[in-house]
């Protein structure tokens, strides 16, 4: 784990966008693979799976979370809070979709959130190990669904 996450961070470090805040790891059980957790001026929190910390994918797991954290740290609109707070407020919803609305919204921000994190992770492992990197997270998606979890 920690020399997966030192080469991640080196070669961030190499782009000029290195984690300023301190960056935390836990490996734990979990279903998704990773998460980051952030908060201004405390620092960050990556949370690894334990399917993941044993999987050849750890070190593109920790680049696509390093990923996440250079865009909040540089507050690229893509990582913003109070602008996807500002986006959601101005949508005008119909009365019969506003129970739903709010984890469907909250799913695409994810989704666009993590193509910004990948632009700078993929840089990071290199795209001969992309493809592989992706396969095997479309795997242990595909794994998560099936076994209901």
């Amino acid at each position: 784990m920690r020399r997966a996450y030192e080469s991640v961070e080196a070669a961030y470090a190499k782009q000029g966008v290195a984690p300023q805040w301190p960056v935390s790891l836990v490996v734990e059980n979990m279903p998704i693979m990773g998460a980051t957790q952030s908060r201004v001026g405390v620092g960050h929190l990556i949370h690894v799976s334990l399917r993941a910390a044993r999987s050849d994918m750890l070190a593109g797991l920790v680049a696509h979370e390093m990923g996440h954290i250079a865009r909040t740290e540089a507050r690229h609109p893509s990582h913003n809070p109070a602008i996807h707070d500002h986006a959601i407020a101005r949508v005008s919803v119909p009365a019969g979709f506003r129970r739903g609305f709010p984890r469907l919204a909250h799913a695409a921000i994810n989704h666009v959130e993590d193509i910004y994190a990948d632009d700078y992770a993929i840089a990071v492992i290199g795209t001969d190990r992309t493809r592989s990197f992706f396969a095997e997270w479309v795997g242990n998606a595909a794994a998560t669904v099936a076994s209901g979890t």
